[in-house]
This record gives C-alpha cells, structure tokens and sequence, in this order.
C-alpha cells in the first residue's frame, strides 16, 4: 500500500515533447482549473510576439493558446489539455509584414523630430534647426469579435519593444481588460516585455503584489460592463477622457510620440453603432492607420469612409486560424479569475487582502446615469434636435444592501468635486463590498492592502464577485 504524496503516484503527469518546423504553431487549450506546463528546449519561439526563454518552465492555466517559431523548436509539455495540435498555416508572415511597415513609419518620424534626436543621438545633431515634432503611426485594429484583434495587437506592440521602441498600448474593450480588471479601458507605454503567462490581460496589474517582469503603470477609467452599447453616451466620455491622457503622456515623451500608438478597439457587433464608435475613435486618438482582421465587408466599408481623407491608410490582415470563440460562461469565469487575483494575489505570488469595517455614511457611491433616462430623437418632433450636453453621467446612489459583493472602481476623485469633474477622473483602485448591515449602517469592505478606507468616491459598475 503506498500513502498518498509516496511510492507510485498514479496522478503523476506524463511529459511530451514535440518538434515544430519552421513558420509553424502548437495551439492548445487549458481549462480554469487545469494548469500545464511549458520549455522550450531547443530553437527559438514566441507568445504573442514575445520571445520565450530557453529552459524556463512557463504555466498556463484558463486559456486558448498558440506558440510560434520562425525557424524551428522543440517543446516540452506536461499536464492536462482540452485540445492541442500543431499548424503550418499561420498568419504570423502577415502580422510580421505589417510591423515593418509601421516600423518605416517610425523611422520616418524619428528622423524629422529634433526632441528625439537630441535624446538619442545628442545635441549636436540638431544645431542650427528649428524645432520640430514628428509623430509615429497611430494604428487601429478593428473587426468583429473573436477575430483576433487583441492578439494582433499584442504582437505589434510587442515587435515594436523588440525594435527599442515604447508604443502607448490602448485597449478600448472593457471585456477584455489590459492592466486592469474587468469593465475599464486603459493605456500604457510598453517599453519591456510582456507577462507571456497572464494571455487574458496583457500582463498582471501593478497593484496585484511582486512581479517577475518590469511593471507596467497604465492610466485607467472605468466604464462598468462589457459592451459599449450599455451606455454609449458614458463610454465615448471616458474614452475621450483616456484620449486626452495619451496626448498629454506624447507631449512630454518624444520616444513614446515616436513609436505611436496601437489602439484594440471592442468588437463590431451593430453596423449601425459600431460604424459611428469607429469615427468617435479615429477622431479623439487621431487614428491614421486603421487596420481590419478577418473581415472583408468591413475593410470594404472602411476604405470607401475614410479614402477621401488624407494620409489615412486602411489596410487588411487575415484572421488567425488559431482564434477560438469563447460563449458567456467562460468569459465571466476569467473574469471572476481576474477578480480573485487582484485581491488574493496569483499562486506564485499569493497576497494577503484587508478586511476594514466603515460606516456607510463614509462611504460615497455613483452609477453610471441610465441610458433610458435619455429622450430617445425618435419621440421628438421632426426638425427637433436631441441635446444631451446637459445631462448628467452619473448619478448618486445610496449605500445600500444592493451593493453587497459589487466591485467599485475608486477614482481619484473626492466627495465634494462635481459631477463633471467625477465622471472624468481615473481610476486608483478597486474594492470589493463583502457585506452591507443597514440595520447597523455597517460596511465591510475588502482591499488589496492594508490600509485605512480612502475618503475618496466610488463608482459602480454591473461586476460582482462572490467568494
């Protein structure tokens, strides 16, 4: 008889090992409670872009993944799969070609721009010329959900770092949260490496403890659900408000201005809406490159709105036989994944969250203002426009038992700010309401670290986390 954890171990993992030509990728999927481990062994390879290291174990777990080689590699994996296999169709060439023309760009950029040329090469080079900024590509990737936007979008940021540049990411799918937790957009300069294990955020959040990789400091606002369509009116604010960031973050940083921007905009869902977001977003971030994964009609449709405009570019890309769809349920469970993390740490880096007990007359709540409340242009009489500039974002709400195990974004603002100028401000942080009294007007509220509650406002969005 052999105890458990001793003798034969009839849970043991078995290792493969398999051998990828070159231009080639193994895609598999892991389940939320699966991990496997992955080496690479010999060659080189890549995760979004990211060049992985020889020898070096890495853990996935609760993903649908690829791993490419341009020239060749021998990998080695252990644990439980959903499904793996290998491929030679791949739009890696695509997505690579793509990069070196943004890259000529760049260079195009750098070679006019005297604030960059003095940092990089020294003053000397400049003597005697004007001042003059130049500005990298500003690229936005589009198309329809599950086509791999995110995915692209990663790569080129990450080929841009390779290259010594610092692109400003900017992710404008609150779905699908970069540096942050669900329901926000967010922006950051990647001057480094990305966290290749953490595939569903671009790399861990900051505020998540001790990581392995350079930390990454993205400015955030939060917008409270998932899709753009929930409250349009408060989602093109915020991304304005996230616009006017980045060109600010530009201004100041000449290698930054240089390498450009890469925007990943939310999936086209509603012609109709989806259409008018993608002028929204072209205007407010001064998008010069519009790229479409996946979709004929919408590149078709994006070349006949913006051929008229001067140097602007709308160019396609295939979409990556890789990509998988994934339904609500494992959406929300990533989801709540992220959640977890952010309070309790990850399993390499466990973290010990704060519980602190308040009165809920110290705490002060806003909602997104409902979109209903809006006078639909349809009921006005003909000729009649629709001004909404007036109206309200959000709207105070009571601290009540309805926001027992909600997420509340904290902003960097204070009680005593307007409205306006609450609905503007970033985000510093996030806590989870664990319990509401109203019978005793007690609050217990969980945080990332200890810490007394901050006096600050909170937002309320549709997230809820239940332990």
């Amino acid at each position: 008889m052999d105890l458990p954890g001793f003798g034969n171990d009839a849970t043991s993992k078995t290792v493969n090992t398999l051998t990828l030509g070159s231009q080639s990728e193994w895609r598999f999927e892991v389940a939320l409670d699966k991990t496997v481990n992955v080496k690479i062994l010999q060659g080189h390879a890549e995760i979004f872009g990211t060049e992985l290291a020889l020898g070096h174990t890495y853990q996935f777990t609760a993903t649908k993944l690829s791993i490419y080689t341009w020239l060749g590699c021998q990998i080695e994996w252990e644990g439980e799969v959903l499904g793996e296999y290998t491929s030679d169709e791949s739009a890696m060439p695509n997505y690579a070609n793509l990069h070196f023309a943004l890259e000529k760009l760049r260079a195009q950029a750098a070679a006019i721009d005297t604030q960059y040329i003095k940092k990089e090469i020294g003053a000397a080079a400049t003597s005697g010329q004007p001042d003059r900024e130049a500005e990298g590509p500003k690229v936005l990737i589009i198309g329809p959900r599950f086509s791999g936007k995110t995915s692209l979008a990663k790569i080129l940021t990450a080929y841009a770092s390779k290259m010594g540049r610092s692109p400003v990411a900017i992710s404008l799918d609150p779905k699908e949260s970069m540096l942050s937790l669900p329901g926000t957009i967010s922006a950051a300069t990647f001057a480094t490496m990305m966290d290749v294990e953490k595939t569903e955020t671009w790399s861990s959040s900051a505020t998540t403890g001790p990581m392995h990789i350079p930390p990454k400091n993205p400015i955030v606002y939060y917008y409270g659900s998932d899709s753009p369509t929930d409250n349009i009116r408060f989602y093109k604010s915020v991304m304005n408000r996230l616009s006017l960031a980045v060109s600010s973050r530009i201004a100041v940083d000449a290698k930054a201005r240089i390498s450009g921007t890469i925007i990943d905009a939310t999936g086209i869902l509603d012609p109709k809406v989806g259409y008018d977001l993608i002028d929204t977003i072209v205007a407010d971030f001064s998008v010069d490159v519009v790229v479409t994964v996946g979709n004929e009609r919408l590149y078709n449709d994006l070349l006949k709105r913006y051929n008229a405009r001067q140097n602007m570019t709308v160019v396609k890309v295939p979409r990556s036989g890789g990509v998988v769809e994934t339904d609500a349920s494992y959406l929300r469970s990533i989801q709540q994944r992220l959640f977890k993390e952010y309070f309790y740490g990850q399993p390499k880096f466990p973290l010990s969250a704060f519980t602190v007990t308040v009165d809920i007359s110290a705490v002060t709540v806003y909602k997104r203002a409902e979109q209903s409340r809006l006078v639909s242009s349809s009921a006005l009489p003909i000729g009649t426009e629709l001004s909404t500039a007036h109206e309200s974002l959000i709207t105070k709400t009571a601290a009540s038992a309805a926001l027992q195990n909600s997420i509340l974004a904290l902003l960097y603002a204070s009680p005593s700010d307007s409205e306006e100028d609450i609905a503007e401000s970033s985000v510093m942080g996030f806590v989870h309401i664990l319990d509401v009294d109203e019978t005793k007007h007690k609050m217990k509220v969980l945080m990332p670290i200890k810490s007394r509650l901050p006096a600050q406002v909170y937002l309320m969005g549709s997230y809820h986390y239940m332990e």
